[in-house]
């Protein structure tokens, strides 16, 4: 019985040593999962931030444009104003011109 006992309480002791072994191969593969995940993750959002920064870029540059735009567009209109401003003050001094001749 004693050798029975002994050669059980062996047994034991190699299947619980088997376990440990297993549950530290598992948990040492979960690390490994966790971390390729976290590398991924990195990945994902290192281009998502590339992305980003080149759509923000590209916005930057259609305002940049697009201020352009409105600015020459508001010096065309301004000179179109001026432009007209004279042209009325010479139909006026022209006008101003024949009305003294006739008086």
């Amino acid at each position: 019985m004693s050798k029975l006992t002994s050669k059980l309480d062996q047994e034991v002791a190699a299947l619980k040593g088997a376990q440990t072994k297993q549950g530290e191969n598992l948990q040492k593969n979960a690390m490994d999962m966790h971390e390729e995940a976290m590398s991924a993750i990195k990945a994902a959002k290192s281009v998502h931030e590339q992305d980003m920064s080149k759509l923000t870029s590209k916005l930057d540059q259609e305002v940049a444009a697009l201020k352009g735009a409105q600015t020459k567009q508001g010096e065309n209109l301004q000179k179109n104003a001026m432009d007209m401003h004279e042209e009325a003050m010479s139909a006026i001094k022209a006008a101003k011109s024949v009305h003294e001749q006739d008086m």
